[in-house]
């Protein structure tokens, strides 16, 4: 089932940015198709790099923090390592910060450019152990989807 609705959203995203290259127009469309067609989607979106700080990209969901310090909570986690990170249950991550009560478990993949991440693609749930390799892989394809169709330069770690 999950399989299958992943099969829907790539198609979606590709046919959404088969014809702009444009970064932010892309993670627009991108975080919508997320967010509308994923179950239990508390908020999709991307935070790019800056300096030291991720800054908050085009999103799906409530309101959230303008700029999050490249050390902090799963953000943080997901650059050190440069690999997805999922975390199955927030309310047992000691370095979660909560910016939205209902999410459960989150989902943080990177967006890498030359192997050098310069942005985050996040989901977050309201299910508790909602994301799993079916959705880290077909996120981590996603983001080589985005990171091949950009057009503009990243300034990377």
């Amino acid at each position: 089932m999950k399989e299958n609705k992943y099969t829907l959203v790539i198609n979606q995203i590709k046919e959404f940015t088969s014809d702009e290259n444009n970064l932010i127009a892309n993670l627009a469309n991108i975080s919508a198709v997320l967010f509308q067609n994923l179950y239990h989607i508390t908020w999709s979106g991307f935070y790019l790099i800056e300096k030291d700080d991720f800054v908050l990209g085009p999103f799906q969901g409530k309101p959230a923090k303008a700029r999050i310090s490249r050390n902090e909570s799963i953000f943080g986690k997901c650059l050190s390592e440069n690999d997805t990170i999922i975390i199955k249950d927030i309310h047992e991550y000691k370095e979660h910060m909560i910016c939205d009560p209902d999410t459960n478990s989150e989902i943080a993949v990177p967006l890498k450019n030359d192997g050098l991440t310069y942005g985050i693609m996040y989901l977050g749930s309201y299910k508790t152990n909602d994301f799993d390799e079916t959705d880290k892989t077909n996120l981590e394809y996603i983001s080589e989807l985005i990171s091949s169709k950009n057009s503009i330069h990243f300034q990377s770690r």
